[in-house]
C-alpha cells in the first residue's frame, strides 16, 4: 500500500487540502536520522542526496523536513558522515553551537525527536553529482544532489509523524495527526513561505 501511495504522490502535482484547516497540506521529505536534520538546519549541509532528480512541482519551493524513526541501515553511516564533516566553527553562534554529532545506533539524548517534523527547507534545483563537486563538497554524495537554499527549524518539533520515501503529503500519511499539531504545522509553513520567521 505504501508503494502505491508513493506512486500516486509522485504523479500528483496538486497538494491535498487539509480538512481540519482548509489549507494546503505541505509535502515533506524524510531523513534517516536527527544528525542529518541538524546539519541541514545549521546550514552546513546544503545538498540532500537522492536517487532521483527533484520533481518539477517541488523545485524552488518550501517543504517540511521530517526525521524518520531512526532505525534504517543508513543511520550508522549517516551519523559517521555528519561527525566527519561537522564544522564547530560554522556552528558557532547558532542554536547548534554546543551540539556534538554522535555515532552508532543509540537514540538516547538526541537534540531532536525521531518521527517528527523538525523544520522547513526551501529547495532549489537538482543535478547529478559531478566529480568536481564530490571533491569540493563533502556533503555531496549523490547520485542526485538536491540544492537546499534555506532552512528554518520548527520549534518545538511536531512528534508522532509517520513518513515515507521521496516527497510525501503529511495529511495523506498522517490522517490522525492531532488537529492542534496540524494547525500549528500549516500556520508555521505559511509563515515561512511568506518570509516570516
Amino acid at each position: 500500500m505504501v508503494k502505491k501511495l508513493e506512486t500516486v504522490m509522485r504523479r500528483s502535482t496538486k497538494r491535498p487540502v487539509s480538512k481540519s484547516t482548509g489549507a494546503a497540506a505541505p509535502r515533506a521529505l524524510s531523513l534517516c536520522c536527527v544528525d542529518l536534520a541538524i546539519a541541514i538546519l545549521a546550514k552546513q549541509k546544503r545538498v540532500e542526496n537522492r536517487t532521483r532528480a527533484i520533481p518539477s512541482y517541488a523545485k524552488h519551493s518550501w517543504i517540511a523536513l521530517h526525521v524518520s524513526c531512526g532505525r534504517r541501515p543508513m543511520v550508522k553511516w549517516s551519523r559517521a558522515h555528519v561527525k566527519k564533516n561537522w564544522s564547530v566553527k560554522k556552528a558557532s553562534g547558532s542554536p547548534w553551537s554546543h551540539w556534538t554529532p554522535t555515532t552508532g545506533w543509540s537514540l538516547k539524548n538526541q537534540a531532536l525527536p525521531n518521527s517528527s517534523i523538525v523544520g522547513f527547507v526551501r529547495l532549489g534545483d537538482s543535478h547529478p553529482l559531478s566529480a568536481r563537486e564530490k571533491k569540493k563538497n563533502p556533503w555531496a554524495v549523490g547520485p542526485h544532489c538536491w540544492e537546499i537554499k534555506d532552512a528554518v527549524p520548527l520549534v518545538p518539533p511536531i512528534p508522532g509523524v509517520s513518513g515515507a520515501t521521496g516527497l510525501w503529503s503529511i495529511d495523506v500519511m498522517n490522517p490522525k495527526l492531532k488537529r492542534s499539531d496540524r494547525m500549528r504545522l500549516v500556520n508555521s509553513f505559511h509563515r515561512v513561505q511568506a518570509g516570516e520567521r
